[in-house]
């Protein structure tokens, strides 16, 4: 008869087996059974398109593990709950295309929709942030009739970037002569401070694809009545229902810290991943990997690139965006505030700055926008707000004003130069989807939810067919 109590002694007195112990990270012997995750499909990234594919995925019958580094999912969605009331306030993402797939997403994840209504009411007052000068003539064009023109030139833009070779010159241009050219100077404003072109800095400088990307024609469907917003008005709860149906296929305040991929995709040997989690690392192994985090070489470190890898993602350059509300301004109710440059070229601010302070649907809460051209650390970008305050009430009152929510969306957008988009990046950047067992959707290929969707679920497609 086997003494229970003296065999559990005896393996108490192995030695523990560690990764730190061990010479291989990647050795699944290294783990304990618990930290050890197998899936088909590793996401990496628990925002927009991180999480549909992730309950796609699910629907088509894989397996899946989402490893997000914040405690939460949703990315750059962003909900302020306000405190004593239960209102909400959406300071992120605020409306969402009305399509068939994006409504039956809603309604996989009991989130209930309505029609989105424009607020209005709010007097527009353009006004030089830095100097406090307003522009009490200044009244910029909204008839954007000619850049739709231009815009409709280019379908191929409305899913990812599947551009003819060679690449159209106007794609090229920095945006500020694409104006000139098709003479929209009337609009230059007018585009810059559209909700959609938020976060790509300094737009004149940029080249136009990314503007006639951001600005593109599902935007103007949305304006036309096709859009919607949560019943709630908190888009997070989207994201919320999708944690509880997901349960324990996401790692919540994680990061992948190493990965092994093979060098030929056609290998079977799959992906392995050591995830730096609150308990401790764990060891992912995937046949496939779907980053959807915004993919910069520093983002994409840890996964061993290799030179072809890092040739692309290394010739994108970044912006940042920051939402966020604040209260006690001493600002007048009823009127919305827009940074308009007094004596900059069709009075677009420069960038970093504001694009505006404008009044919420909650008294005395307003909400502001703020972009540069990199990444800002947020003590600047608090700074510059409440400056900007003290420069619109013409006092000290902005010491009394508080930030009561900051969202801090840097890097924003990735974006390539324009000899880069020349010399055919984003062929460069397909070719990269599948290869090595890695696959990328993200902001870097639509700026919108719903775009986003129906570009993430035509390479889940593709993703699926490769586990079976």
């Amino acid at each position: 008869m086997i003494c229970l109590h003296s065999f559990v002694l005896a393996l108490s007195a192995l030695p523990a087996v560690t990764v730190a112990s061990c010479g291989d990270q990647f050795d699944t012997g290294c783990y304990s059974p618990a930290d050890i995750v197998t899936r088909n499909v590793a996401v990496i990234g628990g925002g927009s398109s991180g999480t549909y594919a992730a309950i796609k995925l699910r629907d088509l019958g894989r397996s899946v593990v989402v490893v997000e580094k914040e405690g939460q999912l949703g990315g750059h969605t962003k909900t302020y709950h306000v405190p004593g009331t239960g209102g909400t306030i959406d300071y992120g993402v605020q409306i969402y295309w009305n399509t068939s797939l994006v409504t039956d997403f809603f309604a996989k994840l009991n989130v209930a929709i309505t029609p989105f209504r424009p607020s209005g009411g709010a007097t527009t007052v353009y006004v030089d942030m830095e100097t406090g000068e307003r522009l009490a003539n200044f009244t910029p064009s909204s008839d954007l009739t000619a850049y739709r023109e231009q815009l409709v030139k280019y379908p191929y833009l409305a899913w990812g970037y599947n551009l003819p070779d060679p690449v159209p010159d106007d794609l090229a241009l920095p945006f500020g002569r694409f104006i000139t050219k098709y003479q929209l100077e009337d609009v230059a404003f007018t585009i810059f401070h559209h909700a959609a072109v938020g976060g790509l800095g300094s737009i004149l400088q940029k080249p136009t694809i990314h503007v006639l990307k951001a600005l593109s024609e599902v935007v103007f469907r949305e304006g036309g009545g096709e859009a919607f917003v949560t019943a709630a008005h908190n888009n997070h709860e989207l994201y919320e229902n999708a944690l509880t149906a997901l349960g324990d296929d996401v790692l919540l305040n994680s990061t992948v810290v190493a990965a092994t991929r093979p060098e030929d995709s056609s290998a079977s040997t799959g992906v392995r991943l050591v995830v730096q989690t609150p308990t401790g690392n764990k060891l992912i192994v995937a046949s496939q990997v779907l980053f959807t985090a915004l993919q910069t070489v520093d983002n994409l470190e840890p996964f061993d690139l290799d030179q072809q890898e890092r040739d692309v993602f290394g010739a994108f350059n970044v912006t940042g965006f920051y939402s966020g509300l604040l209260n006690n301004t001493g600002l007048p109710a009823g009127s919305s505030f827009v940074n308009a440059g007094a004596s900059t070229e069709y009075h677009i601010p420069a960038a970093p700055g504001l694009y505006h302070i404008q009044p919420t649907a909650t008294e005395g809460i307003w909400s502001f926008w703020y972009t540069s051209d990199g990444v800002v650390p947020e003590a600047t970008v608090e700074r510059d707000v409440l400056a900007a305050v003290g420069v619109l009430t013409n006092s000290s009152s902005f010491s009394q004003a508080q930030i009561l929510a900051l969202g801090y969306h840097a890097p924003m957008y990735v974006y390539p130069s324009a000899e880069k988009v020349r010399q055919g990046i984003y062929a460069d950047l397909d070719a990269l989807q599948g290869y090595r067992n890695t696959w990328y959707t993200g902001s870097l290929f639509e700026p919108a939810a719903g775009p986003l969707w129906v570009f993430t679920q035509a390479l889940i497609t593709k993703i699926a067919a490769t586990v079976q």
